[in-house]
């Protein structure tokens, strides 16, 4: 295996960052709430080949899930089967098709149904979009 990288200067830090870490508390920068940095978190870093964070683990779980709509519900008409209007996540001017639940559990439907065909002639990515 190849062990050349693409950002020598940064692994170098990295390197001299985890090697010096010990378990210790630390100050989030976003809420000011004090964390612990434990022993098992240490050896998590090192094997991933990742700083330690900065925030504390429910202001880190408040940006993972940040982009997911779990408050905000719509009406929207379910696109397949009745066209009745039924509660989503989605907007109504959303693109995104949406199933009763009924609909989408049972076996009366399939990936034909939304399946596109795969040029291999085209980059994959150029065609994922679509």
């Amino acid at each position: 295996m190849d062990n050349q990288t693409k950002t020598p200067n940064f692994n170098k830090v990295l390197d001299e960052i985890l090697s010096q870490l010990k378990p210790h508390q630390k100050t989030c920068q976003q809420c000011q709430n004090v964390f612990d940095i434990f022993t098992e978190d240490i050896e998590f870093y090192k094997k991933l080949q990742v700083p330690p964070p900065k925030l504390c683990p429910e202001c880190r779980k408040q940006r993972r899930f940040g982009f997911y709509n779990n408050i905000l519900k719509f009406y929207k008409k379910e696109d397949v089967r009745t066209g009745e209007k039924i509660i989503s996540t989605f907007s109504s001017d959303s693109p995104y098709k949406i199933f009763d639940l009924h609909h989408w559990w049972s076996d009366k439907w399939g990936g034909e149904d939304y399946g596109k065909d795969y040029d291999f002639n085209k980059p994959f990515f150029e065609q994922f979009q679509n």
